[in-house]
């Protein structure tokens, strides 16, 4: 199929970047063309372009007026992916928007990253509406370091700000590192605070850089926000890692607790799990490598390309199949 992918975000090793890199590299050069949303119909006209079989929208970040306008009257298929549906502390909620924003455009398709806004989503705007969450990149995650140093390492954004959601990650690495796990944090984009137990510097690793930082830990932290299953979940198993995270919407459909991901709740969980895995390695091993078969059989964005045209093609079970393990 050729897709005109049309995304505002420039930012190397964002999901957006991700899924323009899939397309790049399972698409042949006339069937893939990135567009930005400002004045895409002119864009279009200028290179003189065939017709795309669909146009995919991705993220509720992109609100140019006259892009809005022009793709709804277009009659080829046209798919929006959001990716910013919560509501928690600290973090803006598009969610009103994109329902606005999609009744505005009335694609054919809606994706959602956040398993509990599909019904939201549907109901709302009465247009066919399915859970596609984010994923990994085989080519970028993968195991640098088969000798790691660390009991556990984190790579991504911790908010300072008591009142900030992403307070919930420190609170967790806090606990693990008075219990005596020797951690490894990373912390882009946000500045650090002093009070913090464990050890910690700022920088925004990315590509390779970001799998060398998760593998110097022998398991892979993550903690879910937002009630969706961010990036880190898919990550981490791809660098052969033992994903130790807390719930989210959806997770059960994709990982199996101490088959292919290991699972939190309260501090008391989260602490006894870490020892068992540290304690026993072989087991600790076996949930990383199960992790990695799950991922790379049905979560890299690749297989998300699949899964969509697959819903283009109106192939609901074979999604179905293929995104849920069916």
């Amino acid at each position: 199929m050729k897709v005109f992918l049309i995304h505002n975000t420039e930012t190397i090793g964002v999901s957006s970047w991700y899924i323009e890199q899939a397309f790049n590299r399972i698409k042949k050069p006339e069937d893939f063309h990135l567009f930005r949303p400002n004045k895409i119909m002119k864009q279009i006209a200028e290179r003189k372009e065939s017709p795309p079989d669909y146009f995919l929208i991705w993220e509720g970040n992109i609100s140019d007026v006259q892009c809005t306008r022009d793709l709804a009257n277009i009659k080829i298929p046209r798919i929006m992916w959001f990716s910013d549906s919560y509501p928690v502390k600290g973090y803006m909620d598009y969610f009103p928007f994109e329902i606005t924003w999609a009744k505005n455009t009335k694609p054919d398709l809606i994706l959602m990253a956040q398993y509990s806004k599909v019904k939201e989503m549907r109901e709302a705007t009465n247009i066919p509406t399915y859970w596609l969450p984010f994923a990994g990149d085989s080519l970028w995650h993968y195991e640098v370091d088969k000798n790691p140093n660390y009991d556990i390492s984190y790579v991504g954004t911790i908010n300072p700000n008591d009142d900030h959601a992403d307070q919930q990650k420190a609170y967790h690495l806090s606990i693990l590192s008075k219990e005596g796990f020797k951690i490894r944090a990373v912390i882009s984009h946000d500045k650090g605070r002093s009070d913090y137990t464990f050890e910690w510097k700022i920088n925004r690793p990315v590509l390779t850089e970001y799998s060398k930082e998760i593998c110097r830990g022998k398991v892979g932290f993550n903690c879910n926000i937002a009630g969706d299953l961010t990036g880190r979940t898919f990550e981490i198993p791809l660098m052969n890692r033992t994903l130790l995270t807390n719930g989210g919407d959806g997770w059960q459909f994709i990982f199996r607790d101490w088959d292919n991901a290991v699972f939190y709740d309260v501090p008391s969980i989260l602490i006894s799990n870490m020892k068992h895995l540290l304690d026993n390695e072989s087991e600790r091993n076996k949930i990383a490598r199960n992790g990695y078969e799950t991922i790379i059989k049905n979560h890299t964005y690749e297989k998300r390309i699949e899964q969509i045209e697959l819903l283009i093609d109106n192939k609901i079970d074979e999604y179905e199949k293929r995104l849920y393990g069916r």
